[in-house]
């Protein structure tokens, strides 16, 4: 339950904040939201990350590609030579993805150097 709700927080703050900060804020926002929220396991930041924003900037970007942004994306698919202009959509949403993951993966373990480990006496 605590990695749906990062999930919703990160994708919720990432999606109010994206028309003022720069491109790379969903790696701000999960390295804020996975040191803030722990986690027993780096990979729950990981995946909470990954797929938060992988979601996210795909939707935007299908719905993006959809509303004639599809000029466009044949246009840069024609550069970059992919086969059509909707596969730059499952790639921006990867791109994204990877970005928040290493940010929450960052943030993770910023957390961790602060935890107080426990004393085990024998």
């Amino acid at each position: 339950m605590k990695i749906v709700f990062k999930m919703i927080l990160i994708s919720g703050i990432t999606f109010f904040l994206q028309g003022y900060l720069p491109w790379w804020l969903p790696a701000l926002s999960a390295f804020f939201v996975n040191a803030i929220i722990a986690n027993k396991k780096g990979w729950a930041a990981l995946g909470s990350s990954f797929f938060s924003i992988t979601i996210l900037w795909g939707w935007l970007s299908w719905r993006a590609y959809q509303n004639g942004a599809d000029i466009l994306a044949e246009k840069m698919a024609l550069l970059f030579q992919i086969p059509a202009g909707a596969y730059l959509v499952i790639i921006v949403a990867v791109f994204g993805g990877i970005i928040a993951a290493l940010g929450g993966l960052s943030g993770h373990y910023f957390r961790k150097l602060f935890e107080r480990k426990k004393q085990v006496y024998y």
